[in-house]
């Protein structure tokens, strides 16, 4: 890895970074072998990245922007034969942010990414060229933000919006997901010397969503979120 960074006052920065990594083949990718095969012939994957960006202060505002490229080669996937092979290539490039702002004892912050995450090559994951083509499972946007309050003594609240975008379920890009929103609450408070009380309300909408969800012989396929539901803690120490 290659950092540099540049100075522009004593609030603000330009940054910069190149790196290169590599993920050697796991053992259920060398040695497990399909029908057919003899020797897993696989290169360990490679991954190359380039990212820029700004950060700093000004008055009670933090912000750090940072724009990415990412090339990874000798991507390992399972073929349509069910062939462990590694010739595939992707590329993700996309925008990251990061804002705080505080105000007394309020508080509110944003943490978003915009990104396209693509096949480079016709991977044999489907019957059809796929070069091009968006990842399956892979969002294009996603974020969240918090807008809370907090005491001197540590007593807080705090709402919480969680962000998921949509993405594709299959290689094809015939099939996605809608993506969903997520709303969170939490506050804790001092209730005596030594004892604390924490609570949080989780999907406080009662969103109908996925954690995660695919598409495989001809259907969609769904990992169900938790409903709504409610935490309550104790805290004492000594």
């Amino acid at each position: 890895q290659l950092s540099a960074n540049y100075a522009l006052s004593q609030e603000q920065r330009l940054y910069a970074n190149y790196s290169k990594g590599y993920r050697a083949p796991q053992a259920t990718e060398l040695f497990r072998l399909q029908a057919g095969q003899t020797v897993a012939d696989l290169d360990a994957e490679k991954i190359y990245s380039v990212e820029l960006g700004i950060r700093g202060e000004v008055d009670n505002l933090f912000y750090d922007l940072t724009a990415f490229s990412m090339q990874k080669d000798n991507f390992i996937f399972q073929d349509t034969n069910r062939q462990n092979i590694s010739n595939g290539e992707t590329s993700h490039r996309g925008i990251e942010l990061a804002v705080h702002y505080q105000w007394e004892n309020f508080y509110t912050s944003l943490n978003s990414t915009w990104a396209k995450h693509k096949y480079d090559t016709n991977l044999t994951l489907s019957r059809i060229n796929i070069q091009g083509n968006e990842i399956d499972t892979a969002p294009e946007h996603m974020g969240s933000m918090q807008v809370g309050w907090r005491s001197a003594s540590q007593d807080f609240v705090e709402l919480e919006w969680v962000h998921q975008g949509n993405y594709y379920l299959n290689p094809e890009n015939t099939a996605d997901y809608r993506g969903h929103n997520l709303v969170n609450l939490r506050a804790g408070m001092d209730i005596a010397n030594q004892f604390s009380i924490n609570a949080r309300i989780t999907n406080l909408t009662n969103e109908a969503y996925a954690e995660r969800a695919d598409f495989g012989f001809g259907k969609h396929r769904y990992f169900v979120g938790e409903p709504r539901a409610i935490y309550l803690s104790v805290n004492y120490s000594f």
